[in-house]
């Protein structure tokens, strides 16, 4: 059992390393590429911060453990007299059970194509928006906000909707 948990969060937490080089090299690739047509506007200011670290950290780890725990499980206690009466499969893992797994695996893969393909159309709309003109010169545009507050603001003013 400690073999497979082990297995399996190594595995995960590579993957989830390797997830955090490709969005570090993403982001670079992304600020590259919108740069090229026109400086990037203050809110498309993207980076990685200890939170986004922290989280992949924890999500990899409770992946690994969670995906791991089924196999070490099922090993721990082996089913000796289904693997003896399936005599045609050395792996004792029944038909019903095989077109389980099998229909997993399809999820598993459509799943991805939707996230990959939501992923690349979002890319797309963000450099698209990049190139758009605001209709105005935003270089010397300032933006503040002022929260009003206090007993005079509690309600909207006589004859105004609220």
């Amino acid at each position: 059992m400690r073999q497979l948990l082990t297995e399996s969060a190594l595995v995960a937490a590579s993957g989830g390393t390797l997830g955090l080089l490709v969005a570090l090299w993403g982001l670079d690739l992304f600020r590259v590429t919108v740069q090229a047509h026109r400086d990037l506007p203050y809110w498309l200011a993207f980076s990685l911060d200890r939170a986004g670290l922290l989280f992949t950290a924890v999500v990899s780890i409770a992946t690994g453990l969670a995906v791991g725990a089924l196999p070490a499980l099922r090993s721990a206690r082996p089913d000796l007299r289904g693997m003896l009466q399936e005599g045609r499969r050395s792996s004792g893992v029944g038909a019903p059970t095989s077109r389980i797994w099998s229909a997993f695996v399809v999820a598993e893969v459509a799943l991805t194509m939707v996230l990959l393909t939501g992923a690349g159309l979002l890319i797309r709309t963000v450099v698209l928006l990049s190139r758009v003109d605001p209709g105005f010169d935003a270089a010397h545009a300032l933006i503040a906000r002022v929260p009003l507050g206090g007993a005079r603001y509690e309600s909207p003013a006589p004859g105004v909707c609220s």
